[in-house]
């Protein structure tokens, strides 16, 4: 085996291939590279061999094994800590206080590499709300730490105890980490199955199973090789091209990029391979010299860029804040990476390393235990930034998801206390905030509506999103419960429709099936046309352009976008609902005019809690419109049915 200190240039390749992909993914919101992300898995990889080569090669006492952390230190906590000061300094300009004491808790989670816990919670790593967290990309950094604390110690243990069924061991467990990611993603499960180890530690395990054969490994001659080399580059491309969002992951597919990469590497043992010579020219090694601190610096700086221009980046500004991200992580590896891990004095290197991790943690503590500082903003400001509370009280107990799909009998009420709801909101989370309004209004009849909501899931019969299995069983179970339910005469039916443009056939289909069978079961039905939403967190936005002065009024989505966005639905929703005699409410007049669907409207605030979202204040004035619709579908001697 190769010396642990040889420089293998094939290696660094990869490193800039694997960190290109990410910050490709993330400059362009993954419009170039939809599976660019897969860069991580690449580094996975690679620090599974690395640091099994070096374990292997060590002593295998408590000393080598010190001596292995003392590196891990020098190597990643000065890089951190300084990207760590610069967001916090940053986000006491920029950041509301929630998110301000969000990424403060953030910041200290990730210096004790724990931030992958912290996300286990939060929605998707795709979800548009992970763009606004400026330390979301420190999860992978928790995910190879906290592999780097417990493989060391376990292969010392096995090489104690299993030391001739080594390789088996690690091998053992590298399928049982495998088989828990497809099981997670099959249960439903897939923030766990993309953040924790368990899940991941398949990853890293591959590059440790090739350190551990690296001696052993079949010649295959200089043909071998080349195929290898090159098909392994090939695999790492397509898994950056044919991946995305709507591809579970990790599990089987991430056997894609990580093949690929242990393909490179193995070919690349003892003697150099075609493709390692391909990814081994000066440019491939700057970037990967510098890949540790780019991976660091993009992120912060794409989402600060975000919340400077309250939007969206385009192309143009997504490609100038990667050049500065690179830029800036040249000067972190100049001036901290290289200084300390070539510093003569493992005690200076170590309390440079120890200086600016202490300096961010105090920064980190004293903001969260400041609650992010609301005073930095007016009262104005701070009351744009309360709307993202504006929601509805009482989703995690009425609001369905993959893991507590309500059964129809456990639906919520929203209403007059004891009244039985005559009216029903079926659709996906865009019903939410629409139940408690209409439960307003409905209460001062007598009246009540039942919320029949669910992620992700619109209300269609015989069509699930691909990435949302369980929404088929649970629609339907809605439909039956809703069509056997006698007290229900009317039935409101809402979804976000934007995005969904390839399944739009699919989707009106099933809308339709949805309509036909509550009519035949005697409903009266309503249907919400496409609903806008906005390009950024409003309540953030708004606060900002208050804070700056600015009009909040002129922020929001163009009407012209909100038009190309649900093209497919404007056409065909109204169309369907005529065919089937129910009613078509469009949103598009009491929610936009003069060219934009604003975020805020005087008289009536902020109306969005996040981007997709409509407040409860927002829903408040699609209600009259509703009311107008449920009445005009009942004679006035059967409006008592509906709380009239």
């Amino acid at each position: 085996m190769a010396s642990a200190t040889t420089f293998r240039t094939d290696i660094q390749g990869l490193r800039a291939i694997a960190v290109a992909g990410v910050l490709v993914f993330h400059a362009t919101s993954g419009r170039w590279l939809p599976g660019g992300f897969a860069g991580v898995d690449v580094f996975f990889v690679i620090s599974g061999f690395l640091i099994t080569r070096i374990l292997v090669q060590s002593a295998g006492d408590w000393r080598s094994l010190a001596e292995f952390y003392q590196r891990r230190a020098r190597r990643l906590l000065p890089a951190l800590g300084a990207m760590l000061i610069f967001v916090l300094a940053a986000g006491a300009i920029l950041l509301p206080a929630p998110d301000y004491a969000a990424v403060a808790r953030m910041s200290v989670a990730s210096l004790f590499f724990w931030s992958n816990m912290l996300l286990l919670r939060a929605p998707s790593y795709f979800d548009l709300s992970g763009d606004l967290k400026p330390l979301q990309h420190t999860w992978s950094l928790g995910v190879e730490e906290q592999f780097y604390l417990l493989f060391p110690l376990a292969l010392m243990g096995m090489r104690m105890v299993v030391r001739r069924h080594l390789t088996s061991t690690v091998a053992l467990a590298t399928v049982a980490s495998l088989a828990i990611s497809v099981l997670l993603l099959a249960r439903g499960y897939e923030t766990i199955a993309f953040y924790s180890l368990p899940s991941r530690a398949f990853e890293l395990l591959i590059g440790a199973l090739l350190a551990l054969k690296a001696d052993s490994l079949p010649n295959f001659g200089t043909l071998g090789r080349r195929y290898a080399s090159l098909g392994g580059l090939a695999m790492i491309g397509c898994s950056f091209v044919l991946l995305g969002p709507e591809v579970p992951f990790p599990g089987l597919a991430a056997l894609l990029p990580c093949a690929g990469a242990a393909l490179v590497i193995a070919s690349g043992i003892g003697q150099p391979s075609a493709g390692g010579r391909l990814i081994s020219s000066a440019p491939f090694l700057f970037l990967g010299a510098i890949s540790y601190s780019l991976y660091l610096w993009h992120w912060p700086l794409l989402v600060f860029a975000r919340y400077w221009t309250t939007g969206p980046l385009d192309l143009a500004t997504g490609a100038a804040v990667a050049a500065a991200s690179i830029f800036a992580a040249w000067a972190s590896w100049r001036f901290i990476e290289r200084p300390v891990l070539r510093a003569r004095s493992i005690r200076s290197a170590l309390t440079i390393a120890f200086s600016l991790t202490s300096l961010a943690l105090a920064a980190g503590l004293v903001i969260v235990m400041a609650q992010g500082g609301a005073g930095r903003f007016s009262p104005a400001a701070q009351a744009m930034f309360a709307a993202r509370n504006d929601y509805n009280s009482r989703r995690a107990e009425c609001h369905a998801d993959s893991l507590n799909p309500i059964p129809y009998q456990r639906t919520c009420i929203f209403g007059a206390e004891g009244s039985r709801p005559a009216v029903a909101v079926w659709g996906n989370s865009q019903g939410a905030e629409l139940t408690v309004s209409l439960g307003h209004a409905l209460s001062r009849r007598g009246g009540a509506v039942r919320q029949i909501t669910a992620s992700a899931c619109p209300p269609t019969i015989g069509y699930a999103p691909p990435d949302q299995r369980y929404c088929g069983p649970y629609n339907d179970a809605m439909l039956a419960g809703l069509s056997a339910d006698p007290a229900i005469d009317h039935v409101i039916l809402v979804a976000r429709y934007d995005g969904r443009e390839q399944e739009a056939a699919a989707l009106v289909g099933g809308l339709e099936r949805s309509v036909a069978g509550l009519m035949a079961a005697g409903k009266h039905v309503t249907l919400v046309g496409p609903l806008p939403t906005q390009d950024f967190d409003p309540p953030s936005a708004l606060g900002l352009r208050v804070s700056q002065g600015r009009n909040p009024g002129a922020w929001g989505l163009t009407e012209k976008s909100y038009r190309l966005r649900n093209a497919a639905f404007l056409r065909s929703l109204p169309a369907m609902a005529h065919r089937h005699g129910a009613n078509y409410l469009d949103p598009r007049p009491l929610l936009c005019g003069e060219g934009l669907c604003p975020a805020w409207r005087d008289g009536a605030g902020v109306l969005y809690f996040d981007a997709i979202h409509l407040s409860v204040s927002g829903a408040d004035v699609l209600v009259p419109a509703l009311l107008h619709q449920i009445d005009a579908a009942y004679p006035p001697v059967n409006r008592t049915a509906v709380g009239s």
